[in-house]
């Protein structure tokens, strides 16, 4: 009995090892269009840690030779790609820029307005900048934290969700259509002398469109679609980079994790500041006990010198805070 146990728990072990090794080249295979990988995809790193554990429980159970050899790929995989711990050292930048999911407002306008004051950020991108869709008649809370910030502000997005306020003077402001699904707000700054541009972003997810329309909450398909939402606004958000040829700061919720093929489609013109020059693990959601690393600071055309997250305690999400020289 006892030696089919770990027989058991040697083919168990080899072949979680195996599957966990060989989880990001599936993933790039699949390119999202298998669910199961999508969900894998999108899971939360500590699920993968706890994976990890299973997988050293197993090996003690089973002693299978080189069982340290089979726990190694998948530990590197972890530490490298799904949850790496960022260790470097902020340094000055021109400007200090943060992006903040503020929930509407729900904690109170005057205690957001508080907080934002005390970082003293040059530049600050908000999101779901807007009335809470639970009280229609409710307070609009940007009003309130600009009597706090005293900066100059551009608006946009569905309900006026999204906000932009700096210190540096406004030349212009506009929308981008993210594939008919959500809009990016641009606002065109002059810092130091230089043009740059401001992008903040709040990413749909889900199915938008209601392609789904009487489909169960939870199906295969829906997993699909949402995964295809993101891409989709991912995509047009690289267009619209790349529209100007001023240096780009891009900011917001992007309810998407570095796994994502989302986050790779924006590496292909933006460089993460969190993962350039940042300090800890960069989780933002939920705020409580933050699992999923969803809100990010990138630039084009500038480099980020520092990247931290702050819990600033005012809503649901985590802000990212970065510095960064022209």
């Amino acid at each position: 009995m006892l030696r089919r146990l770990k027989q058991a728990a040697g083919f168990f072990f080899w072949g979680g090892a195996t599957w966990l090794a060989l989880l990001p080249l599936l993933w790039r295979l699949s390119a999202e269009r298998q669910w199961l990988l999508v969900l894998c995809q999108y899971s939360p790193p500590l699920l993968y840690f706890l994976a990890w554990l299973k997988l050293v429980g197993l090996a003690a159970l089973a002693r299978p030779r080189r069982a340290v050899l089979g726990l190694l790929p998948p530990l590197a995989w972890l530490l490298t790609v799904i949850a790496p711990f960022q260790l470097h050292k902020a340094q000055a930048g021109d400007l200090s820029a943060l992006s903040w999911n503020i929930q509407a407002g729900l904690s109170g306008p005057d205690k957001i307005g508080e907080l934002l004051a005390q970082t003293r950020t040059d530049l600050i991108a908000l999101q779901e900048a807007r009335v809470p869709s639970a009280q229609p008649g409710g307070l609009d809370p940007v009003p309130t934290v600009l009597q706090h910030t005293r900066l100059n502000v551009a608006r946009g997005g569905e309900r006026g969700e999204l906000v932009i306020m700096s210190r540096f003077t406004m030349i212009s402001q506009r929308l981008y259509n993210l594939g008919g699904l959500s809009q990016a707000l641009e606002a065109r700054l002059e810092v130091n002398g230089k043009i740059i541009r401001a992008l903040n972003v709040h990413l749909m997810t889900g199915d938008p469109q209601g392609l789904l329309k009487g489909q169960p909450l939870m199906s295969r398909r829906r997993v699909i679609v949402s995964a295809a939402t993101r891409r989709l606004q991912a995509n047009s958000l690289v267009q619209a980079v790349e529209s100007g040829q001023e240096p780009v700061i891009l900011m917001g919720d992007f309810n998407s994790p570095p796994s994502s093929v989302a986050y790779h489609t924006l590496c292909t013109q933006l460089q993460d500041s969190f993962s350039a020059a940042g300090w800890g693990w960069g989780l933002t959601y939920p705020a409580s006990h933050p699992l999923w690393r969803i809100d990010y600071i990138w630039c084009k055309g500038m480099t980020p010198v520092g990247s931290q997250v702050l819990d600033l305690p005012a809503s649901d999400h985590r802000a990212v805070q970065a510095q960064i020289k022209l």
